[in-house]
């Protein structure tokens, strides 16, 4: 979960594996989702300005342009807070193609801004 305190924000971490369980069977793609929510949840909360939503994950085209504007999100606090952490994949082309790519590269950046953060 996530917990604030006063001047030092601990975050909670995603799980990027939870990407590949769609590969697998139904139920990865459950977990996949709940992930997504979660990082929607946290990236909002660390990034206030960001307006992300949960509804343009249920619209299947826009749903896969709309990872790219998750990690520019994502990239935005980066840049914001000065974090040396590596910034996430935002390739449109590599949404389409194969955009699990994008949501693990999503996923694990987020848990090394949480690190960071939390330091």
């Amino acid at each position: 979960g996530i917990i604030e305190k006063r001047n030092n924000m601990k975050l909670g971490r995603l799980s990027p594996n939870s990407v590949f369980g769609v590969l697998l069977c139904g139920v990865g793609g459950i977990w996949t989702i709940i992930e997504a929510f979660r990082y929607i949840g946290l990236v909002n909360q660390l990034r206030p300005a960001s307006n992300l939503k949960l509804w343009p994950l249920f619209v299947p085209v826009y749903s896969m342009i709309y990872l790219t504007t998750m990690a520019k999100e994502l990239n935005k606090c980066i840049s914001e807070r000065g974090l040396s952490v590596p910034k996430a994949n935002d390739s449109i082309v590599l949404a389409f193609i194969f955009n699990l790519v994008n949501l693990y590269s999503m996923f694990s950046t987020f848990n090394k801004v949480a690190d960071a953060v939390g330091q």
